[in-house]
């Protein structure tokens, strides 16, 4: 099942903009320089083309590749991996994780974020909440979809 275009279009421009600005304002004219991503379940790899075609050194990692990387996106970095404790050591370069909409990796992504190193940063924007283990059942269905994500990274101690 393929999602459809018109709405991850204008979504992955929506957060590439909110990236660049939030690493303009932290970095300021460094931030091109500074910042190195990846960008865990990168999927379709929109957000990864999108920021790298603003001149941000980062790569796009999935379980599965896409046509559209050796296709639309051929200017940009992606891995074809599985990401696991294994394999974490090949993100040391990085100092940006990215998760966008990267189910069951959400969770983890703070924690690799912490393992990598004290200065590694992350973002993660959850489209269904994940547990280390599974999907997240809610306790109590009236709180918001983020505050669920919120409340379980503060009983993750994350």
């Amino acid at each position: 099942m393929q999602t459809d275009p018109s709405k991850f279009i204008h979504e992955d421009i929506g957060i590439a903009s909110y990236l660049i600005c939030l690493w303009k304002s932290r970095y300021g004219n460094n931030a091109k320089d500074y910042v190195k991503f990846v960008d865990i379940g990168c999927g379709n790899g929109l957000l990864v083309y999108l920021l790298n075609q603003e001149k941000f050194n980062g790569m796009g990692m999935d379980v599965k590749s896409r046509n559209i990387w050796y296709t639309l996106f051929s200017k940009s970095k992606f891995c074809e991996k599985f990401v696991d404790p294994k394999n974490w050591d090949e993100l040391t370069d990085y100092n940006w994780l990215i998760g966008n909409h990267s189910d069951e990796l959400t969770p983890w992504l703070p924690y690799v974020a912490s393992m990598i190193s004290y200065k590694c940063d992350f973002f993660v924007l959850p489209c269904c909440p994940w547990n280390f283990t599974a999907k997240y059942s809610r306790t109590n269905a009236t709180p918001l979809h983020l505050s669920v994500y919120f409340e379980l990274c503060r009983v993750s101690g994350l």
